[in-house]
């Protein structure tokens, strides 16, 4: 049975009550998830069978989550050639491994397992997304997203498991062979779909995708879920979907939880929404226009859905820390120690009145000859740039808290250090390791240019180039931000602009 259709007869058979639309704004408790690591695979019952990508390559992790979702399993995400003690603990607790991706992204160590099962991996990200959708059944309808650049298509997952889609990936500069046979020989008759708007799907490739399925291209703007940016496109995504319950918000800036976030849609009946602290009201009160939901959690974010501005609601909060937690919850021992009201304390000792002293008129001197002025050597904009980053050294590694003081994360440790130089005018856009490639203020530039103070990108991460095969960066929770190695890592370059 369709999995929407079952939900219809759940909510029809089970006295699904909605809370009334509007009132949630003062009233709503926004219940805090655990982290999304062990403790969350407890929450959620989901740990029998664990489907594995790695967190560098979320491509991987965004197709296979529809399998994970489907089948009932739980999603994770490690750093699979250095995974940490408890991830490994977690791993070892499953009753079957599932890998997705190729060994480059997930070693054939794995496969050594003694609970290792299979494996869904293709040549790259668009030959997995297909393997995978061959798994789930080639009668599904499809989501088509941007494989290159998915900023808004992160909410694909979530989407594509509540309405039984495939996801398949194009790329930015067209149509992938395996794609588009894949389209050819299963996509008449299909239900297809685009997750993002014309600046990640063109025009031209949506009605080529239409060709090949024999649909009616003037159908296209109403297959399209967009928005006027990320949340928007969350927004409208998540209002597809029809029968859920409940509702998980997800900071926009965390793509990892916000395809983790697959993991709650059958165990907590929800559909995700894309948030920050300043519009999660907004965007809940849009979605709620619509559907109210029943109970709403937060994944990675404290929001507060009340009308008393700043305040933060909280019913539960997990303590585990899992694999893929970047938030550090531990404060800083200078906001916990007393300030002393030296202005309110009185000063209790009187001080006896001193005579005046009269001091001897001085001997007029020979004025010294003036000195020499060397002026100080020029400071380059790229020696700007990268004084302004390694004021951040040591800050811990956030995505939630990636703009506050003593935290960052790899983009808005690049962000705060192109503002902190002086060398943009343009403070409110925000920056992400995707959005780069459209951004003003910088220029792609190749592997022969680089040079100290350049941006080094690799899928889901940006680094500051510093010369000598070392690059500075935020690189992962429990890192503080610091050098790191530059061999091998990257595959794209950027200038600041102006530099």
């Amino acid at each position: 049975m369709n999995r929407i259709v079952k939900r219809a007869v759940a909510v029809a058979l089970g006295g699904f009550c909605l809370v009334s639309q509007g009132a949630f704004a003062d009233e709503a408790v926004v219940k805090v998830l655990p982290e999304t690591g062990h403790a969350l695979a407890e929450y959620v019952q989901q740990k029998d069978v664990i489907y594995l990508a790695d967190r560098s390559e979320l491509a991987d992790a965004l197709a296979g989550g529809v399998l994970s979702g489907e089948r009932g399993a739980y999603l994770m995400t490690i750093d699979s050639q250095s995974p940490s003690e408890e991830d490994l603990a977690i791993i070892a607790s499953a009753e079957e491994i599932v890998l997705l991706g190729g060994p480059t992204r997930i070693p054939t160590s794995f496969e050594q397992l003694p609970n290792y099962k299979s494996r869904h991996s293709g040549a790259d990200r668009y030959e997995t997304a297909v393997v995978v959708a061959k798994e789930l059944g080639s009668e599904r309808n499809i989501a088509i997203v941007n494989g290159d650049n998915y900023v808004d298509a992160i909410m694909a997952t979530p989407f594509s498991v509540l309405e039984d889609r495939n996801i398949l990936m194009v790329s930015s500069s067209g149509l992938p062979q395996i794609t588009k046979d894949y389209l050819s020989e299963f996509g008449a008759g299909k239900d297809v779909v685009f997750v993002g708007g014309e600046a990640s799907i063109s025009r031209a490739l949506k009605e080529e995708i239409y060709h090949l399925t024999g649909d009616d291209i003037s159908q296209i703007d109403e297959n399209t879920i967009a928005g006027e940016d990320r949340y928007f496109t969350g927004l409208e995504t998540a209002k597809r979907t029809n029968f859920t319950e409940n509702l998980v918000l997800v900071s926009g800036d965390d793509y990892e939880r916000a395809i983790l976030s697959v993991n709650l849609v059958d165990s907590l009946n929800t559909t995700t929404l894309l948030v920050t602290q300043e519009n999660a009201k907004q965007i809940v009160e849009e979605y709620s226009s619509q559907k109210s939901p029943t109970d709403i959690y937060s994944m990675g974010i404290n929001v507060s859905l009340s009308s008393f501005e700043g305040e933060i609601v909280e019913e539960e909060r997990g303590n585990g820390r899992g694999q893929n937690s970047h938030r550090n919850d531990e404060k800083d021992p200078a906001d916990q120690a007393p300030v002393e009201d030296t202005e309110s304390q009185p000063n209790t000792i009187e001080q006896p009145a001193e005579e005046p002293i009269s001091t001897p008129e001085p001997t007029p001197a020979e004025e010294p000859a003036a000195a020499e002025v060397v002026p100080e050597p020029e400071i380059s904009a790229a020696d700007r740039f990268v004084a302004a980053a390694l004021e951040m050294e040591g800050f811990m590694y956030s995505q939630s808290m990636r703009m506050a003081d003593g935290y960052a994360d790899c983009s808005s440790l690049v962000l705060r250090a192109l503002i902190n130089s002086g060398l943009t005018s343009d403070t409110k856009t925000n920056l992400t390791s995707e959005t780069i490639w459209g951004d003003s203020r910088f220029v792609q530039i190749s592997a022969d240019e680089l040079q100290r103070g350049d941006i080094c990108y690799s899928y889901g991460h940006l680094a500051i180039y510093m010369g000598d095969g070392k690059v500075f960066e935020a690189k992962d929770w429990g890192i503080p931000a610091g050098y790191g190695n530059f061999a091998g890592m990257f595959s794209a370059f950027f200038r600041v602009s102006g530099i």
